[in-house]
C-alpha cells in the first residue's frame, strides 16, 4: 500500500490541475506574444511557442503568480496557460523546431504551480509521504510525469521509466521530493534515453513542481544551467 502512497498524491495533483490540456501547437505571433513575466489565468491554455530567446544571462525572472524562477541563458519559452494549472516551458531550441529534431540533442524545463484542492491536509501529506520514501519504484516517477504528459512536454506510451533515486532534499526553502530516472524510446530499432529528474513540493495553498528532461548525451553539460534555474526559485 505505501508504494501507491506517491501515486495518490499526483493523482490528487492531476484532478487539480490537468483537465482540458492540449499537446502543443504552433501558433502566430500575435498570439505567442504572451506576457513572459506572468501567465494570466482563464485563457487559452495550449502551449504557446515564443521564437525569441531570452537574451540577458541567468537572472531574468519569470512569474507565476508571486512565484519566481530564473530561465538559463538564451533558452526559449513557452506558456502552460489554464485556469488549474500556470507554468513555462524552458528550452534551449526554438519549440518550432523541436518536432522535426525529435529525441535527439532534445532537453527541457518544466515548472508549474497548481492549486491544492481544498480539504487537503499539506503537512499531513508531507508526513506520510516523507515516512514512506524509501518504499518509492518506478510507478512513482511514471505518475509523477503525467502532469508533464498532460502538458503536452513528453507523451508516454509503453516507453520504460526507471526510477534509481528517490530522496528528500531542499527547494526554495521547502521540504521536497525529488526523483530521479531515465525513459527509454525505441525510435526505429534504436534506443534513445532521456534522463528525467522531477521536484515536487508544495506549501498550505499549491503544489510547486519542477521537471527537467534531457537526451543522456547532453546531462553532463547541462546540468549547471538546470541547477541554477531550479535554485533561482523565489516563494513568497
Amino acid at each position: 500500500m505505501k508504494k501507491w502512497i506517491l501515486v495518490n498524491l499526483i493523482f490528487i495533483f492531476l484532478l487539480s490541475s490537468c483537465q482540458g490540456l492540449s499537446f502543443p501547437r504552433a501558433q502566430n505571433d500575435e498570439n505567442a506574444a504572451l506576457s513572459k513575466t506572468e501567465p494570466t489565468t482563464g485563457e487559452s491554455s495550449s502551449l504557446t511557442a515564443q521564437p525569441t530567446a531570452t537574451r540577458d544571462p541567468l537572472g531574468e525572472r519569470f512569474r507565476i503568480k508571486n512565484y519566481y524562477l530564473n530561465a538559463p541563458k538564451d533558452w526559449f519559452f513557452t506558456v502552460v496557460n489554464e485556469e488549474r494549472m500556470l507554468g513555462w516551458v524552458f528550452t534551449p531550441t526554438d519549440p518550432q523546431l523541436m518536432a522535426d529534431q525529435g529525441l535527439k540533442d532534445w532537453s527541457a524545463i518544466l515548472w508549474l504551480v497548481t492549486p491544492l484542492p481544498s480539504g487537503v491536509n499539506a503537512e499531513q501529506m508531507r508526513a506520510q509521504m516523507f515516512e514512506n520514501i524509501d518504499a518509492y519504484g518506478d510507478d512513482e516517477l511514471q505518475a509523477a510525469l503525467l502532469p508533464a504528459q498532460q502538458t503536452g512536454i513528453i507523451e508516454l506510451l509503453d516507453e520504460p521509466v526507471l526510477l534509481v533515486d528517490a530522496e528528500i532534499v531542499q527547494w526554495g526553502g521547502l521540504e521536497t521530493i525529488h526523483l530521479e530516472g531515465d525513459i527509454l524510446f525505441d525510435v526505429d530499432g534504436v534506443v534513445e534515453q532521456v534522463d528525467v529528474s522531477v521536484y515536487l513540493t508544495w506549501n498550505a495553498e499549491e503544489f510547486i513542481s519542477f521537471y527537467q528532461f534531457s537526451d543522456q548525451s547532453l546531462t553532463d553539460s547541462l546540468t549547471p544551467a538546470f541547477l541554477s534555474s531550479r535554485e533561482s526559485l523565489k516563494v513568497p
